[in-house]
């Protein structure tokens, strides 16, 4: 059974993060496009699950750091 992590950002902590990287196997996100916190999720890209979740998103594309 694996343990999703949600809203890790909140903290605005990259060390926190980082941490929760060691014991997480994913992390679920909401509105990191629109709060610019994506790039706290660095330790995650290519190792581990991303999933965003973005709200009120305008006619732009949205793109993923």
């Amino acid at each position: 059974m694996g343990w999703i992590a949600k809203k890790l950002g909140r903290h605005r902590s990259q060390s926190f993060v980082n941490d929760m990287m060691n014991v997480a196997d994913g992390v679920i996100t909401e509105q990191c496009n629109q709060y610019s916190s994506c790039s706290l999720y660095k330790a995650f890209e290519g190792k581990k699950a991303i999933f965003n979740a973005e709200y009120n998103l305008t006619t732009a594309p949205v793109l993923c750091e």
